[in-house]
């Protein structure tokens, strides 16, 4: 059965603000994606010998571009959103908690084992590209492809005007 509108309403239903729970939930969902992948990442190529950096990096490109995608799809489906711009927005801000995340991870992590409080050397956690097999190029890669598949995934999860008003039929006023 099809809804009924008299007038069509061109405006966005919903606000410009920026949906704050579907953020954390989308930064939740790619840590949870990404360790336990990550995990079976160093479990599968830590007995390879020689090709451990390099295998290590591209399963880190693959896995971080998989989990940021499914995370923003998560994040802009959650989302009170209603456009594809606040979609790449939500994207865009994901990333940004997700990398600001892992990078005091990663510190925390270096400093609970070393047991210093502030990394002073790259030994003790700076060398955040250690996680790509120590190459720059490899990490940026994974992070701009990541960035790309955030945006991409919660813009993508909005729905469409055209899609919620296919299922409306218009209606002539009262005489």
């Amino acid at each position: 059965m099809a809804d009924l509108a008299y007038k069509t309403d061109n405006r966005l239903s919903a606000s410009a603000t920026t949906d704050w729970s579907a953020i954390w939930g989308g930064l939740f969902t790619f840590a949870a994606i990404w360790s336990v992948f990550g995990v079976l990442g160093f479990a599968i190529f830590s007995g390879t010998g020689n090709s451990v950096n390099l295998g290590l990096g591209w399963w880190f490109i693959i896995l971080t571009v998989v989990a940021m995608y499914i995370a923003g799809h998560q994040t802009g489906r959650t989302a009170a959103i209603d456009g594809r711009y606040q979609g790449f927005r939500h994207g865009i801000i994901l990333f940004g908690f997700c990398v600001i995340a892992g990078v005091v991870a990663k510190l925390a992590g270096s400093a609970w084992v070393t047991g210093v409080s502030a990394p002073s050397s790259a030994q003790n956690g700076w060398d955040l590209l250690a996680v790509f097999g120590g190459n720059a190029w490899m990490a940026f890669f994974g992070l701009f492809l990541g960035w790309l598949a955030a945006m991409i995934g919660a813009a993508y999860a909005v729905p469409s005007r055209t899609a919620q008003m296919a299922n409306v039929s218009t209606m002539r006023p009262a005489a």
